[in-house]
C-alpha cells in the first residue's frame, strides 16, 4: 500500500479479511483492523464510495473495540481522520467536522502530538469549506503555536501549517502577515526537504498571489515563473493548464 501497489494490496487485504472472519469472527479486532486497512487503501486511491461503505458499515464496531481498550489509540485516531477525509470528499462537512473533533480529543487524551496537529489542520480545512474563515484562522494559529513548541526534529508539519495559515490570511486580506508566514514556510521546506520538494512551489504560488494583491507585479511574475518551471519539471505536462 505505502508503495502505491494498490491492486496487489487490495487482493492481499481482501484475502486476509476472509481468512480472519473464518478464524476470529466478523467482529474480531483482527478482522476490523484489516477491513479498515482496506478502507485506507480505497481512500489513498480516491475510491471514496468503497471507503465510505466500509466506514458506514463498520465504524460503530471499531469504536466499541476502542471503548473496550482492545484497539490502539493511534490506529483508532487515524481511522477517525480517514473517515472524516472521506466524508469531506463526499460533501458531508458536518460529519467530517464531528469526526475530526473526536480525533483531536483522542489524540490529546493519549498525547499523540503529531496526530493532534494533523487532525487540527484538517479541521481548519473543514471550517474553510463551511465559510468559517475566522474560526479557521483561529484554529490554524493554534496549530502553528503548538508546532512551534516542539523540538525542531518533531516539527516537520510546521511549514505546511504555516502555508495553510498564510493562505487564510491572504483570503482575509492580511497580506503582510500572509507574506511573512509563507516566506518562513518556504525556508523551512527547503531546509527539511530540499529544493525540489513540490510543496515548496505550491507555497511559492501562494506567494505570487500575495505579491500580486500587494501590487508587486514584477515579484508576482517572477514567483509564478519559478513555480511553473518546477511544475513543468516534476509533473506530467498534460496536467499543467496555465
Amino acid at each position: 500500500l505505502t508503495q502505491g501497489m494498490y491492486d496487489e494490496a487490495e487482493k492481499i487485504l481482501r484475502s486476509a479479511v476472509d481468512e480472519q472472519k473464518t478464524i476470529y469472527g466478523s467482529n474480531s479486532r483482527q478482522t476490523l483492523k484489516t477491513e479498515f486497512d482496506l478502507a485506507s487503501l480505497y481512500l489513498a486511491r480516491s475510491d471514496y464510495d468503497r471507503a465510505l461503505e466500509i466506514n458506514e458499515r463498520r465504524f460503530s464496531a471499531l469504536r466499541e473495540e476502542f471503548r473496550q481498550h482492545r484497539l490502539e489509540p493511534a490506529f483508532f485516531n487515524k481511522q477517525l481522520s480517514d473517515y472524516a477525509v472521506t466524508c469531506r470528499a463526499r460533501g458531508n462537512s458536518e460529519l467530517a467536522e464531528q469526526l475530526l473533533r473526536e480525533a483531536v480529543d483522542v489524540a490529546t487524551r493519549y498525547s499523540l502530538d503529531t496526530q493532534i496537529s494533523m487532525n487540527r489542520s484538517l479541521l481548519t480545512l473543514i471550517l474553510l469549506d463551511q465559510g468559517k474563515f475566522d474560526d479557521a484562522k483561529s484554529q490554524q494559529e493554534d496549530v502553528v503555536a503548538r508546532l512551534r513548541q516542539l523540538p525542531a526534529n518533531d516539527a516537520v508539519q510546521l511549514p505546511s501549517a504555516l502555508t495553510l495559515l498564510g493562505s487564510i490570511q491572504m483570503e482575509k486580506g492580511e497580506l503582510k502577515e500572509a507574506e511573512a508566514d509563507l516566506l518562513e514556510a518556504e525556508s523551512l521546506y527547503r531546509k527539511l526537504f530540499g529544493p525540489d520538494y513540490t510543496a515548496i512551489y505550491d507555497n511559492v504560488r501562494l506567494q505570487a498571489q500575495v505579491s500580486y494583491l500587494m501590487g508587486n507585479y514584477s515579484v508576482a511574475n517572477q514567483k509564478i515563473n519559478v513555480t511553473l518551471e518546477n511544475y513543468r519539471k516534476t509533473s506530467n505536462p498534460k496536467y499543467i493548464s496555465f
